[in-house]
């Protein structure tokens, strides 16, 4: 849908996937990939790892917020080399939304 003027696209999806075991501190490090207009999705720079999936599903304009709702398989995806390349992985987006952000 049309959100503050700005058609939707595939290219607003992000790909995330979340450390098991690698951290900053406390946190796990999360990494974000980036999805062209037919939908192929990357995620690079991951270090070796078994990462939880998933996607950013809110993505901010001014006044409002297009909302994603949808699955990821599998939902884990392990690194056992540097420049591994995994295939596979499938993400169903079930609903795009327009919503107003709230202060």
């Amino acid at each position: 849908p049309t959100c503050d003027g700005n058609d939707g696209s595939l290219t607003e999806f992000v790909p995330l996937a979340t450390a098991q075991t690698l951290k900053d501190g406390e946190n796990p490090l999360v990494f974000s990939g980036h999805t062209d207009e037919a939908g192929n999705f990357t995620i690079d720079g991951l270090a070796v790892d078994t990462y939880d999936l998933g996607f950013q599903a809110e993505y901010l304009f001014t006044d409002n917020k297009r909302v994603w709702t949808g699955t990821v398989g599998p939902t884990t995806a392990s690194i056992d080399a540097p420049n591994t390349t995994v295939s596979g992985v499938t993400y169903n987006i079930t609903d795009v939304s327009c919503s107003q952000i709230t202060p």
